[in-house]
């Protein structure tokens, strides 16, 4: 988990442009003008620099700095190009079809990539709005277990902050500890308030700017408190908070600071800070919070001015962990820097404080919208090839007057752009409504996709190179025609094996779009078992609610009131999702831990959920004040601690997290995570003051009117917080709701990708008929039947369509099983109709293309055709 420091140099393109276009005479003094103020705008950050370089170097590019240019050609440049754009608008003018199919095809695939593009944008940017961003790093851990289990987690422990404090390698520090929060009493006004323990030096690391109060004590003493401007209103209104007493879980806090609200590109939000000093006072009692091995909780951020700081500093670290792994051995800790900057977007690390971006993920979103402009841009070298029989004259014509091949080359490459151009104002439309979609689907997730003048630039690149791209095949290959050869006769575009540039371009077009279409078939039967797989416990009609601090007698008491409800049990966290605990579990070797996934529930918890209870006994009711003393537990950890068989198991003690406790109980291996999860060791545990929800087991016919009489009951015993509940199943939903935006993106360019080739075939199957025009008339005078046509006129194309299929059949079974499946440990395996299907798909689009126009074709009178020839 190694994390490397940024070098301070300008970026190499922008420098390279430069070099392309500017005067030998002028370049040496201009690079070393941007190179000072360069250097002197790094004391601002890097990516301002940065930004400002490139800016410079744009800034430069005028008539006075341009190179002169060595052009055999007589015609002047400005003339050429005034040429270039007249005959590329007459040109797709005169074809209205090849242009509406390219425009077409190029909007859809671009506003795609319009919508990865802010997306990119936007996520580059998280985070950049401290002053100090270039020097600010996090401290980061990698824990091995003794088993070599490894867990890279961007939380680290309160005990490496301690130690830190004994060594003076960085500016400034700030600790934070997540868990702050719950509810808040202003002068009898009872509210719900969340936030973050912070120590005093927050805001010397961070720029979050403080509207009210002095930044450099706001957070020095116990007991203070800062506000965002939002949760101040929220709690005061118009009234002004600084200096009122605010009790927050029956302690007294001191407001000393209203701050702005966190930028929706920061990683780190929050509605207020605390200061940690408070928790340190709250925490005495408890020996275990602050060792090295508990480091769920506190995040310590460092501002390193050097690189020799930075090295000074990764080698404190490394003698803290060496240290203390002498002490916790055979597990190993060891702690990294990482960069502001690579937070947001950087290696997937466990118990990240808010949402991020692996870069994985970013590529993989980049590439895709790629594959589609690809399949856009083959439409247009089809089309533009296959048109080549009727503007090969044109290009001997222009060859002869004196035109070179460059000349050639550049007015195709024009005459893309254009075409590209315009279809950039229909991918705009397109992408406004498709940015809504993907904010709705994102739920608000720490994005806006704002669109600002810089934004339009990276469009209007985005299209050009969309343009260039498209043309490039074309442009060559028209570009390589001779005057006299074109003139004489008309050439034909081979490529290997006999078959034309344009057939491989169309099978490459519809592999594409098939993969696509078969991946959406079969992560879509993966959510669907998912979905409907047995875990080995029910949750039909259980409505789990969260207590959010009530008592559960009383809260259990009201809501069994209702006549729907049949029966009630607790337990600290539902089953099967993303909120786990888990803590050390050891049997009779103190050196052999493995980590226990863990859970507390009550008397009624297995029976309610349908647990099969295969040895032993379930749990009985006892006082909350009794000292607990049984588990029950999975098969699983019988078996990672060799404990023997199921009747064996029963009477047999293992420490959870400290406490020594009797197996009363085993249950049958249930799944208790996603299905990409194996089954592992699970304890549950009666402990009452750890519930937290309750789940109810509900028979209705009216779910309504059932969720109004819960709510009913509850605001009875609870006024301050709203009654929150959600129904076993959409709990599991909601587990699955990446997985599901996964589906739902490669549908999408599924359906892109077929629509985008089917407009291609339609278009290459239009100028096929053109060009055979006359043959199909001789044949119908000979006596050829309309199928016969089609036929005849169909086959090549259907042809592709299966080559295309025996392309796509085989990858998408290697990438299903050999990559996809391998992230399930319960999966539905591909199946040969998952293929069928797939494939029946793609065949019935291509056929209606095709057909269509064959059959149109079939149908003209001879007659009329042969009289125009």
């Amino acid at each position: 988990m190694a994390t490397n420091r940024n070098h301070n140099h300008p970026p190499k393109w922008a420098i390279k442009l430069l070099e392309w276009y500017c005067r030998e005479d002028l370049l040496e003094d201009l690079l070393g003008d941007l190179y000072e103020y360069y250097a002197r705008n790094l004391e601002r950050g890097q990516r301002l620099a940065n930004f400002i370089f490139i800016i410079d170097v744009l800034k430069f590019f005028r008539s006075y700095t341009f190179k002169k240019l060595k052009n055999k050609s007589k015609m002047n440049s400005y003339m050429l190009f005034k040429n270039y754009f007249k005959t590329s608008i007459r040109s797709l003018a005169r074809n209205r079809l090849f242009s509406f199919i390219n425009i077409i095809g190029l909007a859809i695939s671009m506003s795609v990539g319009l919508l990865v593009i802010t997306l990119i944008v936007e996520v580059q940017l998280f985070d950049n709005f401290h002053k100090n961003g270039d020097h600010i790093y996090r401290v980061v851990n990698t824990r091995v277990r003794a088993t070599g289990e490894v867990m890279n987690m961007a939380s680290t422990s309160y005990f490496l902050s301690e130690k830190l404090d004994e060594y003076n390698y960085y500016q400034s520090k700030t600790t934070l500890y997540k868990g702050f929060g719950g509810d808040a009493d202003a002068d009898g006004k009872k509210l719900v308030l969340s936030g973050i323990w912070a120590s005093k030096d927050f805001f010397k690391v961070f720029s979050f700017p403080m509207v009210e109060g002095d930044p450099s004590s706001a957070l020095a003493e116990p007991n203070s408190l800062v506000l965002t401007e939002t949760s101040a209103k929220k709690i005061y209104g118009d009234t002004p908070a600084m200096g009122k007493i605010l009790r927050v879980n029956e302690v007294e806090y001191l407001i000393k600071g209203i701050m702005k609200d966190p930028p929706i590109n920061s990683h780190i939000k929050f509605e207020s800070l605390a200061s940690i000093g408070t928790l340190i006072n709250l925490s005495r009692d408890d020996p275990d919070w602050a060792k090295s091995t508990t480091m769920w909780r506190t995040y310590i951020y460092l501002t390193v001015a050097t690189d020799s700081a930075y090295h000074q500093m990764t080698q404190t670290l490394n003698q803290i962990c060496e240290t203390e792994n002498k002490l916790i051995a055979p597990e190993k800790i060891t702690a990294a820097l990482q960069p502001l900057a690579d937070i947001f977007t950087g290696a997937p690390l466990g118990n990240q404080l808010g949402p991020t971006v692996p870069t994985a993920a970013t590529l993989i979103f980049a590439i895709l919208p790629l594959i589609i402009l690809l399949t856009a841009c083959f439409n247009y070298t089809n089309l533009s090839i296959a048109r080549s029989l009727r503007r090969s004259t044109e290009v001997g014509i222009r060859r002869v007057i004196g035109a070179t091949r460059g000349n050639i080359f550049a007015q195709f490459v024009v005459e893309s752009v254009i075409l590209a151009l315009m279809a950039l104002v229909v991918a705009i439309i397109l992408f406004i409504p498709l940015r809504e979609q993907f904010l709705v689907m994102l739920d608000g997730d720490g994005v806006s996709l704002p669109i600002n003048g810089l934004l339009i630039l990276w469009f209007v690149g985005f299209a050009i190179f969309a343009g260039i791209l498209a043309s490039l095949i074309p442009a060559t290959t028209l570009s390589k025609f001779q005057a006299v050869t074109v003139l004489r006769s008309k050439a034909s575009v081979k490529i290997f094996a006999g078959m034309t540039l344009r057939k491989v371009l169309l099978v490459a077009q519809f592999s594409i779009s098939t993969l696509l279409i078969l991946m959406t078939i079969i992560l879509n039967k993966q959510y669907h078992h998912a979905m409907n797989y047995d875990l080995g416990f029910s949750t039909a009609q259980i409505l789990n609610v969260e207590l959010q601090g009530n008592n559960h007698r009383v809260m259990k008491s009201a809501l069994a009131q209702v006549a729907d409800v049949k029966s009630i049990s607790k337990c600290h966290s539902i089953v099967h999702g993303h909120r786990m605990t888990i803590v050390d579990g050891k049997y009779k070797n103190p050196g052999d831990s493995a980590q226990i996934h863990i859970n507390f529930v009550d008397e009624n918890y297995l029976t309610n959920h349908k647990f099969n209870l295969i040895a032993g006994e379930n749990f009985k009711s006892r006082p909350d004040s009794a000292q607990e003393q049984y588990t029950i537990v999975n098969q699983k950890l019988l078996e990672r601690f060799e404990i023997g068989g199921e009747l064996e198991a029963l009477g047999e003690k293992i420490e959870l997290d400290g406490h020594w406790l009797s197996i009363i109980g085993v249950v049958e291996d249930f799944n208790h995570s996603m299905l990409n999860s194996p089954i592992e060791p699970y304890a549950f545990r009666y402990n009452p003051f750890e519930y937290e929800y309750l789940n109810l087991l509900v028979e209705t016919n009216d779910y309504i009117a059932t969720i109004d009489k819960l709510e009913a009951e509850w605001s009875k015993v609870d006024e301050l917080h709203p009654f929150t509940a959600s129904y076993y199943d959409e709990h599991i939903e909601n587990t699955y709701v990446m997985f599901e935006m996964l589906i739902k993106i490669v549908g999408f360019l599924a359906l892109l990708a077929i629509s985008i080739a089917a407009m291609g075939l339609f278009g290459m199957s239009v100028y096929a008929v053109e060009t055979k025009i006359k043959e199909i008339s001789i044949r119908k005078v000979m006596g050829a039947s309309s199928f016969k046509l089609v036929y005849l006129l169909s086959r090549s194309y259907v042809w592709l369509l299966v080559i295309s299929s025996l392309i796509a059949a085989p990858f998408t079974y290697f990438l299903t099983n050999e990559i996809i499946l391998t992230e399930f440990v319960y999966f539905s395996p591909m199946s040969i109709w998952d293929v069928l299907g797939g494939l029946l798909v793609v065949f019935s689009i291509g056929l209606v293309m095709i057909g269509f126009q064959t059959y149109r074709a079939a149908q003209m009178n001879p007659a009329d055709t042969l009289r125009n020839e």
